[in-house]
């Protein structure tokens, strides 16, 4: 959680999607797929869904409106790409569900994997056909404005747009799926990783670091509530025979 307010924090998300969005423009839909490619990047380097859906809600969701999106493809893209982090590991969610069903949280980072990315393609090829069969509604970027883009330095900005959140996916899944960290020990990795990215961004101050860990307690808090609902309605189900009704 700490990692992933820390790379909201840190700027990361807009350059992404400012270079994602250039890449993708010269097709149709190409803006909604670059939001879609960086809800998933997100999703992989934060885990968090809060985060996501309000950082590509504010900085994605204005720009595609302004390009000529039809709002309802604008929104719905924002939405299901924000919500990949359920899925898409490191998840929040999975860690919850691990210590639910005892099972081990790096062996549900693996299984999700696979369908996390099937669903990514799903919401790409749902783009494209959109865009087919309504153009209007999601509109190519012109070749001036790519033109432009490109012009000022382009690789360099590809490079630094990708590598950081790369490199923290890599550290922080990386270090699980090779056995290397437990899944707890990846998360410190990661929280570190994600404090320096911000730092190299040149957005660390200690108001940053003191919002990020109000936000962090505030959301831990919460799911430590779910967890203590969720098993105390557990014990009262099973207790009174509920699970063997259910058979």
């Amino acid at each position: 959680i700490f990692m992933g307010i820390m790379l909201e924090k840190s700027g990361l998300a807009e350059s992404l999607l400012e270079t994602m969005a250039m890449l993708f423009g010269r097709m149709r839909g190409g803006l909604a797929i670059a939001v879609v490619i960086v809800g998933a990047l997100l999703a992989a380097s934060t885990g968090i869904v809060g985060a996501t859906v309000v950082t590509m809600g504010l900085i994605s969701l204005p720009t595609m409106i302004k390009r000529g999106y039809s709002p309802s493809l604008a929104s719905g893209t924002v939405a299901s790409a924000g919500t990949l982090g359920q899925i898409i590991p490191p998840s929040v969610v999975l860690v919850l569900l691990g210590s639910q069903l005892n099972v081990p949280v790096g062996d549900l980072f693996r299984a999700a994997l696979l369908p996390g990315l099937l669903l990514v393609a799903c919401y790409i090829i749902y783009i494209l056909i959109q865009a087919q069969l309504h153009p209007n509604s999601a509109p190519a970027i012109s070749p001036e404005e790519i033109k432009a883009f490109q012009s000022k330095g382009f690789v360099g900005r590809i490079v630094k747009a990708f590598l950081f959140p790369i490199l923290l996916i890599v550290a922080v899944l990386g270090s699980i799926f090779a056995g290397i960290a437990s899944p707890t020990e990846a998360a410190a990795v990661g929280a570190l990783g994600a404090t320096i990215l911000t730092i190299i961004q040149g957005k660390f101050n200690l108001g940053i670091l003191k919002e990020v860990m109000q936000q962090t307690t505030h959301l831990t808090c919460m799911v430590f509530l779910i967890l203590l609902g969720a098993t105390t309605f557990a014990l009262v189900f099973r207790g009174l025979g509920g699970d063997e009704a259910l058979v």
